[in-house]
This record gives C-alpha cells, sequence and structure tokens, in this order.
C-alpha cells in the first residue's frame, strides 16, 4: 500500500468538517463553513493542503481540531486516541509522527478495542469494514480491496466467503439465509451437495 506519510515527511491527515462540528457543537458553522459542518460533505482538500485546514481549525480549538483529522496509513480518527492507547489526543498525535510502526499499533489497537479482531483473522471483509468504515464502506470498496490485498499478499487465491457458498447452495435448491454465518443448516447443505456431488 501507499506511505503513511506525505514527501515532507508529516503523516497523512484528512480533516473530518464533520467532526469539528460535533467537537465544538457548531460554534463554527456560520464563521468557518469549509471547516464545521453538520453532515458529512466531500470538502478535502488532500494532501499537504489539508494541513492548512488543520491550521486554520487549531487557531480556533485545538483539541477538537486535532480530534477531528484521520491520521497516518490507517487514517484513524484522532477522536478515537483512547481506543488505540493514547490517553490524551497530542500523544496519539506525536506517535503518528514517528513511524509507520506506531500507525500500526494505534491500528492495533483500535480493532481489539472495538471487537473487530475476529472478523480480520476469520477474513469477514464487509463486517471488517463496517466496523472500521462505517456503513459507506460499499461506496469506497474497502471490503474488495482488503480481499484483493490479502490475496495479493497471503501468496494464495481468494477463498469465497461464507455467503458466497450460500448463495451457490441456494442455487443448487438448499433454502439458506444467506447471513454468512456457518451455522447448522449451513454444514448439513454443503454435507448434502458433498455427497450429491460424490
Amino acid at each position: 500500500g501507499r506511505s503513511g506519510f506525505l514527501e515532507d515527511k508529516r503523516p497523512k491527515i484528512l480533516f473530518e468538517s464533520r467532526w469539528f462540528h460535533k467537537l465544538t457543537d457548531g460554534r463554527f458553522d456560520d464563521s468557518h463553513p469549509g471547516l464545521s459542518t453538520p453532515k458529512w460533505v466531500r470538502n478535502y482538500e488532500g494532501g499537504a493542503k489539508e494541513y492548512d485546514r488543520l491550521a486554520e481549525a487549531l487557531a480556533l480549538d485545538r483539541e477538537a481540531a486535532l480530534k477531528s483529522a484521520s491520521w497516518g496509513k490507517f487514517q484513524i480518527l484522532g477522536v478515537n486516541h483512547g481506543v488505540c492507547g493514547f490517553p490524551e489526543v497530542e500523544r496519539f498525535v506525536g506517535a503518528m509522527t514517528e513511524s509507520e510502526g506506531r500507525h500500526l499499533e494505534a491500528f492495533v489497537g483500535f480493532v481489539v478495542a472495538n471487537g473487530l479482531d475476529d472478523e480480520l483473522r476469520d477474513r469477514r471483509w464487509d463486517d471488517f469494514a463496517f466496523g472500521y468504515n462505517g456503513p459507506g464502506y460499499k461506496q469506497n470498496r474497502y471490503a474488495e480491496r482488503m480481499a484483493e490485498a490479502y490475496a495479493k499478499h497471503s501468496g494464495g487465491v481468494l477463498q469465497p466467503t461464507v455467503a458466497d457458498i450460500q448463495r451457490a447452495l441456494n442455487a443448487h435448491g438448499a433454502d439458506l439465509a444467506v447471513d454468512g454465518v456457518t451455522g447448522p443448516k449451513t454444514r448439513a447443505a454443503i454435507r448434502a451437495f458433498q455427497r450429491e456431488a460424490g
């Protein structure tokens, strides 16, 4: 993947105006509509220009500004500093400036604290992407991209998900809920298909 740092060695960030609005109770919506919005809007400048937006927000409310940016390789929102293992947002930001190893440390803390480690370990990409990125994860193909990256770097081929298997079994006459869970009915349908197919 891509580096978690810009060419000038600062960590990559995206400033989230919706979070700045939330953390400042909308105090700056009228005076700084590019920094504070009640709803999510795609108003990113990208790259080093995100630091210009952050600097403007820092002058208004330092703590809210740092918490409103997503940081580093894994784009973890500063407001999540505590679950990542950093008691203060300033310490989190300091760690994000150090190395991608610190980015990984924060990512692991976030994943474990939010109970997403099983989804990751079990390669349940959709469940993980939903838990990590929220309901909008599909529009950025996060789950698909994770599955592709896993296949590329694991040396293996993409394995079908349980939901894929359930759909295939249903195409052969099974009547399964396509829920991605290997429950008793799914296991029985797999055994029946194996017996039938020889």
